[in-house]
């Protein structure tokens, strides 16, 4: 596997177009019900705000091309006092590189550390299959404790 490092600064507004983009792309593709909500405005906004605020990990190759994005938060539950690292998206932007979901792993486990976390929360419920995570989370010590129930209301296709 491909050795990445993290960017050292933010992203540019061209980086986030392009992030934009290949999101668009893999809507189609693979995107569950939950991307037709996606304003693409906001979403740009938003990684601008939380990369601003040292919440994104940006991924680049040796030549300095984008790889994937891991947007994470740091906080705590109402039911815990235990401080929690949750993800809160993770994207490979780059189609042709294998193996995102690892590098997300490992870097997850970092940050926990980085922070003191005790607890990590991780899932995506943007990806239809989400199994397809699932093996890679597990493989990095991860447990399924509950799935997420999302109803789209007044949605045509879930009534």
């Amino acid at each position: 596997m491909e050795t990445l490092s993290i960017l050292s600064r933010q992203l540019t507004d061209d980086e986030l177009d392009y992030i934009i983009e290949r999101a668009v792309a893999e809507r189609d593709k693979q995107g569950s019900s939950m991307l037709g909500f996606a304003d693409l405005r906001k979403l740009k906004l938003s990684l601008h705000q939380m990369d601003k605020q040292g919440r994104i990990r940006s991924f680049v190759n040796g030549q300095g091309k984008l790889i994937g994005i891991l947007v994470f938060d740091v906080g705590f539950a109402w039911w815990s006092n235990s401080l929690i690292l949750s993800e809160t998206f993770v994207f490979c932007v780059d189609p042709e590189f294998h193996g995102f979901g690892r590098v997300a792993v490992k870097e997850l486990k970092a940050l926990a550390s980085v922070y003191h976390c005790e607890i990590i929360v991780a899932g995506n419920f943007f990806m239809e299959k989400p199994d397809v995570m699932t093996n890679t989370y597990k493989k990095g010590g991860f447990e399924t404790i509950c799935p997420t129930y999302i109803k789209v209301v007044g949605g045509s296709n879930n009534g």
